[in-house]
């Protein structure tokens, strides 16, 4: 099995290309290997492969990450489901946190509460 293939693996569903190209560049130095959806869409296709862990933007160009959140859950009820958003609280927080993720973190989010969240590789 190759370094690559032993890796966990990390769905991030990001459109802001600053903060994904960030965040894989850090969580690849923590040994993720990360996997970049902008989209909804995208994010689908790459759930049809074994994902350990999902790093989700509630707010995506081709529609709201709810529906995403269901997907992720039916095929990977275990893993962690972190949630990121610059909503604050409200409806749709208390709703998002009921459908079973393992946290909802507000932008701007800081390294510590995201890999206390996803754990370590």
């Amino acid at each position: 099995m190759s370094l690559k293939g032993s890796r966990p693996r990390l769905l991030l569903v990001e459109d802001d290309r600053a903060t994904y190209t960030a965040l894989r560049g850090i969580l690849n130095l923590r040994g993720w290997d990360v996997r970049v959806a902008t989209s909804i869409s995208d994010a689908r296709d790459a759930l049809a492969e074994r994902v350990d862990a999902v790093i989700l933007d509630l707010m995506l160009p081709d529609g709201a990450g709810e529906g995403l959140i269901a997907d992720v859950r039916a095929r990977f009820p275990e893993i962690p489901l972190a949630i990121t958003t610059g909503l604050g609280e409200g409806e749709r927080i208390d709703a998002v946190e009921r459908m079973g993720v393992t946290a909802v973190l507000r932008k701007p989010i800081t390294l510590a509460e995201l890999l206390k969240v996803i754990g370590g590789a």
